[in-house]
């Protein structure tokens, strides 16, 4: 091989090695616009998220809100309920006592009322 061969070999090999690394450099400009658009991407995903989580916690704090009323509506409408058997009961119970005292009062004249036959009978 001749001098010039060779200086004509190592030139083509030299821009070889140039347009190789030409396209690297536009490969690596690629590749960095592609994560500058990812790193938007990712932003807006963050922001997005921070969104939803931001509007999930509203509605469960409203959810819970909800519920915490309905429960309490729930327990006031049991407390109602349960004065109005309370005074019922009481009412009942009065009835029962009422009742059982005028039972005694009918047992103590069905008493008297013996009795005073039983005088009768004996004084005839």
């Amino acid at each position: 091989m001749t001098n010039e061969e060779f200086q004509k070999l190592v030139l083509e090999k030299l821009m070889g090695l140039e347009q190789g690394q030409s396209k690297l450099g536009e490969g690596q400009v690629k590749l960095e616009q592609r994560q500058a658009k990812l790193e938007e991407r990712q932003v807006k995903l963050e922001k997005r998220i921070d969104e939803v989580e931001s509007t999930l916690t509203a509605k469960i704090d409203a959810l819970d809100a909800k519920v915490e009323r309905y429960g309490q509506s729930q327990q006031d409408d049991v407390k109602g309920l349960l004065t109005v058997m309370d005074k019922k009961l009481d009412r009942i119970s009065e009835i029962q006592t009422i009742q059982g005292e005028s039972i005694n009062i009918l047992a103590l004249r069905q008493l008297q009322t013996e009795s005073e036959l039983a005088a009768l009978k004996k004084a005839l």
